[in-house]
């Protein structure tokens, strides 16, 4: 009987002890950091490694992820260099996989922590692919993929910064397809494209054009299209819109003209 009575104590406090000395463990690392020793010279180490983390949690991994998250924070807040954000990251994700916010973190911190570097930007991106295979339908780690390739990378030369464009294009059109994307997404395609082929650059923007159902994002799509094509494209133009819109309300009267235009063969409009 005094077993069963006092187990549930008992394992309050072998709970609690085990918090306590772990966290103990965290500000003596902490504290190594701030009289500017590396964890090599000071022999300690700020997290356990992830197989002893999960052993530690005593089960209660969402917890623990909640407590490494406000020490990360605080680690942060204190400007302490970024080297250790993938340590606190990758801790947090092991034990809480759905934690978005350390996703988002770790993309953020790595890329503008301590200037931005393209060992930053890289490792940034590792943790926001990490997000788009977590949470597929959310445009938020797609889409800041593609402008850290496009806009944040600091290309070594005018090649490379064209192939980072180009990768970070490919990111921005997989948001673009997803509910609740931002709507400057193809007015940042259209102008990261390559300015010596205009012509792609129209044709991307009368797709977006057709697919998309905001109004007030079609009329900036349209205002950009003037801006960039001639006279007689611009004919064209409307005259497509014509057909397109002529097309949808015969076949698919009920459907948003974004969606329609998916289900139809795109040829057939301009017959």
């Amino acid at each position: 009987m005094a077993d069963s009575t006092h187990s549930p104590i008992r394992g309050t406090l072998l709970f609690a002890s085990v918090v306590l000395l772990f966290l103990s463990s965290i500000n003596s690392a902490l504290d190594a950091r701030r009289v500017h020793l590396t964890v090599e010279q000071s022999q300690v180490s700020v997290l356990p490694d992830e197989e002893v983390l999960e052993a530690l949690s005593l089960g209660y991994k969402t917890f623990w992820a909640d407590v490494i998250w406000i020490r990360a924070l605080q680690y942060r807040e204190k400007g302490n260099s970024r080297r250790l954000v993938p340590r606190f990251a990758d801790a947090i994700l092991h034990l809480d996989p759905a934690f978005k916010a350390a996703y988002r973190w770790a993309g953020t911190t790595l890329v503008f922590a301590n200037g931005i570097s393209q060992e930053g930007v890289t490792k940034a991106n590792e943790y926001l692919e990490r997000g788009m295979q977590q949470f597929p339908e959310d445009p938020y780690y797609p889409y800041t993929v593609g402008t850290n390739w496009a806009l944040f990378y600091p290309a070594k030369d005018k090649r490379e910064k064209t192939e980072m464009k180009e990768r970070g294009i490919k990111y921005l059109q997989i948001a673009m397809q997803m509910r609740g994307a931002p709507e400057n997404i193809p007015m940042l395609i259209a102008g990261l494209m390559d300015k010596s082929n205009p012509g792609a650059k129209l044709d991307f923007l009368e797709q977006a054009y057709v697919s998309e159902s905001d109004p007030e994002v079609k009329r900036s799509i349209e205002r950009r299209i003037a801006g960039l094509g001639d006279i007689d494209h611009e004919r064209a133009f409307e005259r497509s819109k014509r057909q397109r819109s002529r097309w949808v309300q015969a076949n698919y009267p009920f459907v948003l003209p974004g969606l329609a235009y998916q289900f139809g063969p795109r040829a057939s409009f301009f017959r």
